[in-house]
This record gives structure tokens, C-alpha cells and sequence, in this order.
């Protein structure tokens, strides 16, 4: 009664927004952040109030600040993407504190699998203690599924409710939910998945910082880099060698790289790839 499974999570961002929101309704989110928050809220005919973040982080103050009568939702990525930032405990609480009894708290914790530090707030450490708190979760990272499609939900059980009446009947297909049910069995491939992640983030930090290049903490699957000049170029140049990564242009951080751990192998292809287009 507190679970909602999803064609992924962002199907469970798009039944909140639609289940809790009238016509001008505001939902705070960071700035940038997961664009099927604002995509969700707008189709829902909500307003989507953006919160610029501080120093790659979220900033707490600033969706509390935002708060107003008119708010419905808070969205909160931990970990961030895409800067891999982290909220603590600690600052989660502080912030929960001053936010309204009738506003809701999306977690999207995509990434949390791959956290490393224990002061980074998890909120299935304690699940359910706050009814306002929506906690995403999904098959996609850690588990390797993203194909399949399956996302879900922990909620207080009113808030379950409401979304289970209004999803479609069918969002999840047999095979998808096999494969998900498959996933949680296998710990093996899960253990690998997030062993293969730190080691790979361990290499690549090590290396690019040999090289003289500056990589944002994070505490996901991802790392991004200041290349201190034109990412989008070394991105296209890069792509010309096979390797694939995601210029951050498009989110304000025009000298940034984003890229994923991938195998040992690719992970040496990427540096390699990397010195030879900065050569340039």
C-alpha cells in the first residue's frame, strides 16, 4: 500500500504532478535539474519555480525562501545530477523542518546506490517517518535495467492511493516487472555494478587529475570535468573517436564535461581519447 511502480520514475514524477497540482500551483526544483520535473509540472498545468544552485550544490535556503501558498511540491535530487552533489542527514533535517506540513517532498534518489559516504541522507534508512516525503527510486543505474523501463515509489499510503487511481492500468509490462524481480534477487550483479562504478571513478579521477584537470566531488555514477574552455568542441571531437560524453553547455557550464564510469577498458579508452583531442 505504499509502493507505486512506474514506466520508469519519471512516470511517478509525471502522476504526482498530475494527482497534486491545479491550474497554477507551484513546484520548487533546483535549477538545473531532471527536465521531467518542469516537463511534468507544466503538462499538469502547474508552475515550476527554479532555484539557481550554490557552488554545484543544491541550495536548501533558496527552495525554502521560494515556499508560498501556492506551493504543492519540492523536487530534491540526492545525488545530484548532474554535479554528483550530496544533501547529509543532517542538512535533509534541518530542511525538512522548515518546510510546510502541507507540502510534499520528492526524493529522487536515482543515484543513491552508488553513494560512498555514510553522511549522505538516505532516506529508506527510515522510510515512512515523514508523510510528506515521496522517495524515487529506479532499475535504470545500479541495476542496469534502464531498456526496461521500471521505476517506483515509497509514499504514505493516502499519497499511493491517489497516484494507483489515476496511472495507467498497464504502465508496466511482465517482462519489465520479471526482470526488476530478477534484479533484486541478484546481489551479485548489483555488488559488481557498484564496485565496477568506484574503481572506474577512482582510475578516472586519478588520471584526469594527473593530467591538470579539475573534477567536481560526486558521489554518483558520474564525474564532471572543467576542461577550462570549450566543452561542446572536445565533446564533438571526442565523439569522432567513438568515445561518447555530454558537453554541460546546455545546463550553464560551458567548460564542463560529464562522464560516465564505464568498463576498465573504456575508461582507458576515454583518457586516451581525451589527451588527444586536448593535444589538439
Amino acid at each position: 500500500q505504499n509502493i507505486v511502480i512506474g514506466n520508469g520514475s519519471d512516470d511517478i514524477i509525471a502522476l504526482l504532478a498530475h494527482g497534486f497540482l491545479n491550474l497554477g500551483d507551484e513546484a520548487i526544483m533546483p535549477l538545473p535539474s531532471f527536465l521531467m520535473y518542469e516537463i511534468s509540472v507544466k503538462t499538469a498545468k502547474g508552475i515550476p519555480v527554479m532555484v539557481p544552485l550554490t557552488d554545484f550544490s543544491t541550495n536548501l535556503n533558496g527552495l525554502i525562501e521560494k515556499i508560498s501558498s501556492k506551493t504543492k511540491l519540492i523536487f530534491i535530487t540526492n545525488p545530484f545530477n548532474p554535479t554528483g552533489s550530496t544533501i547529509t542527514r543532517e542538512e535533509f533535517d534541518k530542511f525538512a523542518k522548515k518546510v510546510p506540513d502541507d507540502v510534499m517532498i520528492v526524493v529522487d534518489e536515482a543515484y543513491i546506490e552508488f553513494v560512498r559516504n555514510n553522511s549522505v541522507y538516505n532516506s529508506l534508512k527510515d522510510p515512512l517517518y515523514d508523510p510528506r516525503i515521496v522517495t524515487l527510486r529506479t532499475f535504470s543505474k545500479a541495476y542496469g535495467l534502464a531498456g526496461f523501463r521500471v521505476g517506483y515509489g515509497i509514499m504514505d499510503g493516502q499519497i499511493a492511493q491517489i497516484l494507483n487511481r489515476i496511472r495507467q492500468p498497464f504502465n508496466v509490462n511482465s517482462l519489465a516487472q520479471a526482470a526488476a524481480v530478477a534484479a533484486l534477487d541478484d546481489e551479485v550483479f548489483l555488488n559488481k555494478s557498484i564496485r565496477t562504478t568506484h574503481e572506474g571513478l577512482d582510475f578516472l579521477f586519478a588520471e584526469l587529475g594527473a593530467m591538470g584537470i579539475y573534477c567536481l566531488p560526486t558521489q554518483s555514477n558520474f564525474l564532471m570535468l572543467d576542461l577550462k574552455t570549450d566543452a561542446t568542441h572536445v565533446f564533438e571531437q571526442m565523439l569522432k573517436s567513438g568515445v561518447i560524453v555530454r558537453s554541460m553547455k546546455s545546463y550553464g557550464f560551458d567548460t564542463f564535461l560529464r562522464v560516465n564510469t564505464g568498463t576498465k577498458e573504456e575508461n582507458i579508452a576515454f583518457i586516451q581519447a581525451l589527451k588527444k583531442v586536448l593535444k589538439k
